[in-house]
């Protein structure tokens, strides 16, 4: 789980691994505009009808990747090196 800080405001927002997954695939485009990402949001209805509900299935993949980046790119910094999920010493996230 990575948490990012907002330097000026100080607050904090924790992004995990599973829970971006889960939320784009139950919820679809609803989940990327709760979490504030209109542009996913509009970009993930365009690319429903366009590749025949493909991407539907793909987005959540990305969904953790997508919600990282667009917290970066408010201004928020990570927090810590956390080392990620680790099963049989393989590392998943």
């Amino acid at each position: 789980m990575a948490t990012y800080k907002h330097p000026l405001n100080g607050h904090r927002v924790k992004v995990g691994s599973l829970g971006p997954f889960l939320g784009a695939l139950v919820f679809g485009a609803l989940y990327f505009l709760y979490k504030g990402s209109v542009k996913h949001f509009f970009l993930y209805i365009l690319l429903a009808p366009l590749t025949l509900g493909l991407s539907m299935l793909l987005y959540p993949f990305k969904a953790r990747a997508i919600l990282e980046r667009m917290y970066l790119e408010k201004g928020y910094k990570r927090e810590g090196a956390e080392e990620g999920t680790r099963i049989f010493g393989l590392r998943l996230w």
